[in-house]
Formats: structure tokens, C-alpha cells, sequence
């Protein structure tokens, strides 16, 4: 099963997404946008694993991060990869605990490659995906509308747990499930 590690987003700050998914809607972009129910930060993305590895991938994370504390994150910025001029994905930007994020991130890297799971090869980035670009339609524009969102005050949360997730792709979109939960302290 296709296999993700994530932290998942209050409904508050899904609620602030789904504002600026319709402000986005407003001009005619040519843009795939992910559902609010479906918004959240990846740790880790596995792809496909077996059914019978899952319960190690859990005590990975657990073993990884069972002794981290909650945090905040504020949410609070706009912007696009890879860049203005050929965006390909638009996304919301983590500042206040973006440090502890890239952290759980590298603990729980650390300690599926040790368990057998591939490294990542890109950098991680805290960051909650809002859209897909799928052309250049209107691009000019978009980036000036990204460019004005780029201070706005998305949301504070506190971070509680980690999830282990499972996405089945499915023709109206993606469908995630948690599948197991690890608490953090």
C-alpha cells in the first residue's frame, strides 16, 4: 500500500486553505487543488509497502519520536516550487517550529533507512501542499496573486502526533487513512 508518515492539520487552519483555495478560484488558473480534509505536512513519503511491514514502519516512528514533546507551528506564508517562474506546486509555508518539523523528519528518516526503507534524495521542506499547477494558463498572474499572499497569517496549532498513513489514488483524488498514531509528549 502506498505509505506516508504526516502530521496532520487542525481543522482551523484547513478552514483558512480552503479560504485561500477560493480566493485562488477567483482567477482562471489551470490549478489541481488538494482537499482540505486531505492537507497536511509529509515527514516521510514511503510509497509502496507491504501489509505485513506496516506494523515496522510504526515502531520505527514510535521508537523515532516517542519521546519528543508537542509543539506549535504557525502557518503563515505562501509560495510555489520550484519557483515564480515555472510553479509547479503552490503551498503554505511553516515558520515557528519549521526547526522541530525538520527534525521529526530526520529522526524518522534515520530510522526507516535503518529498517530497510530507501532515503529520501530531496531536501525536506515544511510546507502543506494547497494546489498542483497542471499549465502555464494565466502563470503571470498567479504569481502575482502568490506574491501578495506571501505574508498572510494562516494558523497556530499545536502538533500532537504523528500519523501513520496509507493513500489509495482513486479517479476523484486521493484518499488518505491514518493507520496508526503515535503520541507525542
Amino acid at each position: 500500500m502506498r505509505t506516508f508518515i504526516a502530521v496532520g492539520i487542525s481543522d482551523d487552519i484547513t478552514g483558512s486553505i480552503a479560504g485561500l483555495q477560493s480566493g485562488f478560484r477567483k482567477h482562471d488558473f489551470d490549478i489541481k487543488y488538494v482537499k482540505p480534509e486531505n492537507i497536511h505536512v509529509t515527514l516521510k513519503f514511503l510509497g509502496e509497502v507491504e501489509e505485513n511491514r506496516i506494523s515496522e514502519v510504526y515502531e520505527s516512528v514510535k521508537d523515532s519520536v516517542g519521546d519528543t514533546k508537542k509543539f506549535n507551528i504557525i502557518v503563515d506564508s505562501v509560495g510555489v516550487f520550484p519557483g515564480p517562474r515555472s510553479p509547479k506546486v503552490i503551498w503554505a509555508g511553516v515558520s515557528e517550529g519549521s526547526r522541530k518539523l525538520k527534525d521529526l523528519n530526520r529522526t524518522i528518516e534515520g530510522s526507516l533507512v535503518s529498517a530497510g526503507f530507501k532515503k529520501e534524495k530531496k531536501i525536506f521542506s515544511a510546507h502543506l501542499t494547497i494546489g498542483r499547477v497542471r499549465s502555464s494558463k494565466n502563470i503571470k498572474l498567479l504569481s502575482n496573486t502568490v506574491e501578495e499572499m506571501c505574508g498572510v497569517r494562516i494558523g497556530r496549532m499545536l502538533v500532537e502526533d504523528v500519523l501513520v498513513m496509507k493513500s489509495d489514488l482513486t479517479s476523484q483524488g486521493p484518499v488518505y487513512t491514518v493507520l496508526k498514531k503515535v503520541m507525542l509528549k
